[in-house]
């Protein structure tokens, strides 16, 4: 077997020698050359009396010296890496349980606590997390001792979990986050199990969220049955309600013409008739209710076909509409699409249906994924009223080879009419374009986006964010202003890439502020952002220079 490390031993006496000499010299040295090359430095200083060729040998030969001692340096940092990777891997764990345990208590309690904040922040659909706290009693009892006067880890309850575990949790946590999942057809469940769940469970005034996610109608149906009936005077602490249905049970061979909501008729009375007063988030998917008694609601998402990526069906818009007139109280709307396609018949609005007007409505955010039909986002568009909204957010998640519409036919749904005339949203100040491509393809930099449309579209804007990956060119302020008449109340512009740039990318994007500079654009704006740039910190300072004060680079 070879040895892992081998060194030269004249190099290696001459190093100790050399580390020897900064021992006696207290450690520490004025001048690095009377370190490694004394001798060539005693004759370069006193060379009136030495002949070049000797001082060249001399200087020959100091080099020599050093590169061997370097060579040998770095034979052994090489290997004292490599230890240290290989004690890293051997010993990471055995540390980092010695270093946890030796936290206090009540440290230990808030690493917990910021744990189950991410677990709730990440799974709103995933049925795993209401078994996490079961597994951290498991692991010691100190654990089981700190997790036990944590009420944050026992919110989530499951009627997955057995009415067992439920009651013993139910114990521990006065507000919890109640879930209803039921996407795999490894669990079985019946009227029963439901039945069984909410007698532990109760009471239900009590309940701080509730999350059903459901594959087919069936399940639907029976777990509506049991919640909603009778529900007045309960779910009085219910802030927040998440209903996802997937679509297993949706025939897959036999395209559905006509436009539908996923609900029968039964499903619709009885969530017209529960009573949720005091919910303020609501997160729909894959349904469109007729009616939804929450009076206190805030923020409301809807999500179609997010996961399908084939439907054989078509979404109801008109049924949307009148969903969304009910909601007066909502200050945020959220929609997201997928594949999501309107039928032939239902092309055109019904002319008794004016446009929703939500007169609270402050923020309106569309997420458009592939595959999703420029003429269902146009009905979508004309069934909101954005007159009284003042932030939009759009996302275009698009693919060049598949798709059919693209963010040019997606922007002109948006903010343009039927007739070709732009669709203004006359109180917005914050707007957000977020451009996403699942591939990257050149091509798509010859079909630049129609910011012209979409820039027309908000005449009071004061502060644009834009998202772009490669080969999207940023709009020409200055044109669109000079021929449009717009952006005259614009201060902030915010720029963030995430993809891999090259150096021509940055050129590019100084080109692009250098010429903003010229056209005398940049004298209006008071903030400069780009972000996503942590790597890439080298091009700072040019920026720095050309934007001043008014500048910002973020992570």
């Amino acid at each position: 077997m070879s040895p892992e490390l081998s060194v030269n031993q004249a190099d290696l006496d001459d190093l100790l020698v050399t580390l020897q000499s900064l021992k006696k010299d207290g450690y520490q040295t004025e001048d690095g050359r009377w370190l490694w090359c004394s001798g060539w430095l005693k004759l370069s200083t006193n060379s009136t009396k030495i002949s070049s060729e000797t001082l060249a040998q001399s200087a020959k030969d100091a080099l020599s010296r050093m590169k061997n001692l370097k060579r040998t340096m770095a034979l052994l940092t090489g290997s004292l890496q490599n230890t240290i990777q290989k004690v890293t891997e051997h010993s990471a764990d055995v540390i980092r349980s010695v270093g946890f345990a030796s936290l206090p208590d009540e440290v230990i309690a808030h690493v917990l606590e910021l744990l189950s904040e991410d677990y709730h922040a990440e799974s709103i659909w995933d049925e795993s997390t209401c078994h996490w706290s079961r597994m951290l009693t498991s692991v010691c009892g100190r654990l089981r001792r700190i997790a036990l006067h944590l009420p944050r880890l026992w919110e989530k309850i499951s009627v997955a979990t057995g009415k067992h575990w439920v009651a013993c949790v139910r114990k521990r946590c006065q507000n919890p986050d109640v879930h209803f999942v039921y996407e795999d057809y490894d669990y079985s469940l019946t009227d029963t199990s439901i039945r069984n769940f909410l007698q532990v469970a109760h009471p239900t005034d009590a309940w701080k969220s509730l999350r059903i996610a459901y594959g087919g109608e069936d399940a639907g149906h029976m777990i509506f049955q049991r919640i909603c009936p009778d529900s007045r005077n309960k779910f009085t602490k219910l802030k927040y309600i998440s209903i996802k249905r997937g679509d297993y049970d949706f025939p897959d061979d036999d395209e559905v013409e006509t436009s539908t909501t996923l609900l029968n008729e039964s499903e619709h009375q009885l969530l017209a008739d529960w009573c949720i007063p005091n919910v303020e988030v609501i997160e729909l998917g894959n349904i469109i209710p007729r009616a939804l008694s929450c009076p206190s609601l805030k923020d409301l998402s809807i999500h179609l076909n997010e996961d399908r990526e084939n439907p054989n069906f078509h979404w109801d818009i008109d049924a949307l509409g009148s969903f969304l007139r009910h909601l007066v109280s909502i200050h945020t709307l959220t929609l997201k699409f997928g594949c999501a396609t309107v039928s032939p018949d239902d092309l055109e609005p019904q002319e008794a249906l004016q446009p929703v007007r939500l007169l609270r409505l402050t923020k309106l955010k569309l997420e458009i994924n592939i595959l999703t039909e420029d003429t269902f986002l146009r009905r979508i568009t004309e069934v909101v009223d954005g007159s009284n909204v003042f932030e939009i957010s759009v996302t275009m998640n698009y693919e060049y080879l598949t798709d059919s519409s693209g963010p040019n036919k997606w922007i002109s749904a948006v903010f343009e009419t039927r007739s070709g005339t732009i669709r203004t949203f006359p109180n917005v100040e914050i707007l957000e374009i977020v451009f996403k491509e699942r591939h990257s393809y050149e091509e798509f930099f010859y079909r630049a986006p129609r910011f012209d449309i979409i820039l027309r579209a908000v005449p009071k804007v004061r502060s644009l964010s834009i998202w772009i990956p490669n080969h999207i060119s940023l709009p020409n302020l200055h044109l669109i202003r000079e021929e449009f008449g717009c952006l005259k109340d614009l201060q902030s512009l915010c720029v963030k890439y995430y993809d891999k740039r090259s150096t021509y990318d940055w050129v590019e994007l100084l080109f692009y502020f250098g010429r903003l500079e010229s056209q005398g654009e940049l004298d209006q704006f008071k903030r400069l952002e780009l972000a996503g740039f942590s790597k890439h910190t080298s091009w700072q300072e040019d920026f720095e220079q050309l934007l001043g004060e008014r500048f910002i680079w973020r992570d």
